[in-house]
């Protein structure tokens, strides 16, 4: 909300849509083990670039 400037209703929509939520949401993934921190970098990150795209370690 406050990074996006949205209302919550709003934010809350967008996080059901996105692609990491549907990740979050998948067993397979692992994702749901990730810290949430994490997995917020990752909804940013997906926002940003209108993907998830893997990042560089």
């Amino acid at each position: 909300m406050e990074d996006f400037k949205v209302p919550v209703l709003e934010a809350m929509q967008r996080l059901y849509t996105s692609e990491t939520f549907s990740k979050l949401n998948n067993v397979e993934t692992g994702l749901y083990l990730e810290s949430s921190a994490y997995v917020y970098d990752i909804y940013k990150s997906e926002k940003e670039n209108g993907r998830i795209i893997q990042q560089e370690i």
